[in-house]
């Protein structure tokens, strides 16, 4: 209701970086509710109003968002093609922890469409990044997937001791998402 209160008031103002926003909020509500196709059509709208508006910063992370979408859908190679676009505006723009926010999505859609060993690079370039900018949740939940991706790999010692980084990261943040990574590493 409220949000489709903004957009019309976005809509007759002619400001169109304000409806990408409302759609970028409508398209989070929709993944939230676990209805990806219907974030993915929002988040289409928001792009082609950041685009129109020439909003460089939501554009990549519209475009970060649709790959993540797509990767969730299964379009891989699509997904992919996004998060490389948004990369490019992100680096242009200095935006380091929208990039690295990136890498994961890509990193994400890699290891679900079967390359493992891309998906550990990006992970590892996604973790660099959050950590550089100091988002320790986010550098959790990147590094616990990368101690997934080599546990996929068979590779269990590297897997362990992502997950006791993460573990800590989580347990010095006082998050309860702890239990589940350190439930990781004693199994």
């Amino acid at each position: 209701m409220h949000l489709g209160a903004a957009l019309d008031a976005y809509r007759r103002l002619g400001d169109r970086a304000g409806q990408g926003f409302v759609y970028r909020n409508l398209a989070r509500v929709s993944a939230r509710q676990g209805l990806p196709e219907r974030a993915l059509a929002d988040d289409r709208r928001a792009l082609a109003m950041f685009e129109a508006a020439g909003h460089d910063h939501g554009r990549a992370q519209t475009l970060n968002a649709i790959g993540w979408h797509l990767a969730h859908l299964g379009e891989h190679e699509q997904a992919v093609a996004c998060c490389v676009r948004a990369i490019a505006v992100l680096q242009r723009l200095g935006d380091r922890h929208g990039e690295g926010l990136t890498w994961d999505t890509l990193a994400y859609s890699r290891h679900r469409s079967g390359r493992p060993e891309q998906a550990l690079r990006c992970y590892e370039r996604a973790a660099a990044l959050l950590r550089e900018h100091g988002d320790r949740y986010m550098e959790a939940v990147v590094t616990e997937h990368l101690g997934d991706t080599y546990a996929a790999l068979g590779r269990h010692c590297e897997a362990r001791a992502a997950w006791l980084r993460a573990t800590g990261l989580l347990a010095a943040l006082g998050h309860p998402d702890v239990r589940a990574v350190r439930a990781k590493t004693d199994a």
